[in-house]
């Protein structure tokens, strides 16, 4: 049945909506519990106002009315102020029932009902006050304060917009909060992810599970419990790769020395059993080799595994070394070896001011088989050349770069086998060489080992094929001089 593929979702996105979510319902809330809560208290405060009002200037206008008499309008050279607007009003009466004093902008009708004491709302032709009603002690004057409701709408209003335009401001400095706190607790998490972005067949290292969420423990014990499977398969495989090529060396061997003895000790041999003989022991050769290839291959893949601490290398001993190797096989195929590692620098430093550091039975097997390789394709009277070129680095002054190349003259590899040639037993021309097309593949197996790779290249004056690699180094006072020789 076809399964219908879902987009992926993030489990910390998804986490940070749904906490700043609930984060913005508390917040508006508490903001408006916070609102009410305010308006209540505001309302008491303004009503405490008003009366104090009312009892302050009803003390005043007895005074008043002691040493001035009788007044109509207080205040009546008052000019409103733009800034300071004047909200409230007042009434004076008597006992009698007649308007004995009262504000600029208080009506001539009373402002309540006189015979209502205390608060109390009005409505006046469509505006409501908030009304208060004050006697004397000895109950003759009555004084009438009152306040518009828009007023207090107004400060309400300017509450509401400072709170409006602090939860403006605040709440994405909460998102920001809450999103760094998710990323923050997710960090065991992307530790781990970044453990299991490096594991392959050649590092399979257990993912760390100190200081993880417990809700992902069992997952990484479940994917550690996989990962010492895996570890377990590879090492019977190359347990397997290794005891079986060791077993069929040793009766491989004898085969070969039963042939030879028989070629010695029957003569004159027909032309028929020669052929026979000696296809046997070219088969009993490709075999051999075919052995030492796959054994040098589970040693590759064996170091790569161990993660062992690289040595110092010695290139130019290597690559004499590799030409005492493999002198017979060149003079059989009527090749010539040369080995050039004068090349400097910029600075004109060389091969001995370079400290390098690898896996030197690894290089010496890699630089082999390269040179096993073109000795192997090239022609009678070609010319197989190792070279060694230092380069400085623009990044860091003290790194270096040794670039060895392994070049021939013979008819080299077609383009479109190029990209194919360091495939496991591919062999560019099956029918003319004895090789089993594992030389290369353990070239490039040791390459990656050593953190580079191999390029394909031009041969020697444009003939043929190079194949090139570099090993990064440092650079060191220099301790010999160059050499350039002949083999």
């Amino acid at each position: 049945m076809n399964r219908v593929l879902q987009a992926g979702w993030s489990l910390r996105q998804r986490l940070t909506v749904m906490l700043f979510s609930l984060v913005l319902m508390l917040w508006g809330l508490s903001a408006a519990v916070i609102y009410f809560q305010a308006e209540k208290e505001s309302q008491e405060l303004f009503d405490m106002a008003i009366s104090e009002t009312a009892s302050l200037l009803l003390f005043i206008s007895e005074h008043e009315l002691l040493e001035v008499g009788n007044a109509d309008v207080a205040g009546q050279d008052y000019v409103e102020s733009p800034v300071h607007k004047q909200y409230l009003s007042f009434q004076l009466w008597d006992s009698e029932g007649n308007l004995r004093y009262r504000s600029a902008n208080a009506p001539r009708t009373p402002l309540a009902p006189l015979d209502v004491e205390g608060f109390g709302w009005q409505n006046t032709d469509g505006e409501i006050t908030r009304t208060f009603n004050l006697l004397d002690r000895n109950r003759i004057l009555r004084i009438i304060v009152a306040e518009p409701l828009t007023h207090r709408q107004e400060i309400s209003a300017h509450f509401f917009v400072g709170l409006l335009l602090f939860s403006v401001i605040l709440l994405p400095l909460g998102y920001l909060g809450v999103r760094l706190i998710v990323t923050k607790a997710f960090g065991p998490v992307k530790r781990c992810v970044d453990q299991v972005d490096t594991l392959d067949t050649k590092n399979l290292n257990r993912v760390e599970i100190d200081d993880v969420p417990l809700e992902i423990e069992p997952l990484l014990q479940a994917l550690n419990s996989a990962i010492e499977r895996i570890q377990a398969g590879v090492a019977r495989e190359k347990r397997f790769t290794a005891d079986a090529a060791h077993e069929l060396r040793t009766p491989l061997a004898g085969v070969k020395a039963n042939i030879q003895l028989l070629q010695k000790l029957t003569a004159p041999q027909q032309a028929m059993e020669s052929e026979v003989m000696v296809d046997t022991l070219e088969g009993v050769d490709r075999c051999s080799r075919m052995i030492n290839q796959l054994l040098a291959l589970s040693k590759s893949d064996g170091m790569a595994a161990r993660s062992a601490p690289m040595e110092k290398l010695d290139i130019q001993n290597t690559v004499i070394d590799v030409f005492s190797l493999e002198r017979a096989h060149a003079e059989f195929r009527k090749v010539s070896l040369t080995f050039n590692d004068s090349s400097v620098d910029q600075q004109n430093r060389s091969l001995a001011s370079v400290s390098l550091k690898g896996y030197p039975t690894a290089i010496e097997l890699l630089i082999r088989n390269l040179v096993n390789n073109a000795i192997a394709y090239n022609v009678p009277g070609g010319e197989v050349q190792v070279t060694v070129a230092c380069l400085s680095t623009d990044v860091d002054p003290e790194k270096a770069r040794v670039r060895i190349s392994v070049m021939d003259n013979g008819p080299g590899i077609p383009v479109d086998q190029q990209a194919l040639i360091f495939n496991r037993f591919f062999r560019a021309k099956p029918n003319q060489t004895k090789g089993s097309g594992l030389g290369l593949s353990i070239c490039k197996e040791v390459a990656e080992l050593h953190g580079t790779s191999i390029l394909v290249c031009e041969g020697i004056g444009g003939q043929g094929v190079g194949l090139t690699f570099e090993l990064e180094g440092e650079w060191i006072q220099p301790a010999a001089a160059n050499t350039h020789s002949s083999i």
